[in-house]
């Protein structure tokens, strides 16, 4: 590695196969490569825990094709009910905000509850590192 001591730059030169293999793993993270090689020079024992929001997928598409029925809805009545609202066309439109909201209270149970346990999980696993 080289150091520039006015700037305080440091250069790191990888193997094409580490430098390969470093990119993944950076890439794995959702990280830059400098921001990775931070992290690991940073932190002793540097352990990623999964975190995933895969269990989020199903309530996010829920949501958006319950606003994309609004929408329809509502670009409905204004192009062929030339602009008229009539109350069943209200009532509609409130269920369906109900239902939008009451699947976005679930969606935060559950990824509050999730989220939670996988905190409790890393604590646990920095804890027994040390």
């Amino acid at each position: 590695f080289e150091m520039d001591s006015n700037q305080l730059l440091y250069t790191y030169r990888f193997n094409p196969e580490d430098a390969k293999l470093l990119k993944q793993k950076a890439k794995a993270l959702n990280l830059a490569d400098t921001a990775y090689l931070r992290l690991l020079i940073r932190t002793k024992n540097f352990k990623y825990i999964d975190f995933s929001t895969d269990d989020l997928q199903e309530y996010i598409s829920q949501s958006q094709r319950l606003i994309d029925s609004v929408t329809d809805f509502v670009d409905f009545i204004r192009t062929s009910g030339k602009g008229l609202v009539f109350e069943q066309d209200v009532r509609r439109i409130l269920i369906m905000l109900e239902e939008i909201k009451a699947l976005h209270k679930k969606q935060i149970q559950i990824t509050f509850t999730d989220r939670q346990s996988v905190y409790q999980k890393m604590i646990k696993k920095i804890e027994e590192a040390f």
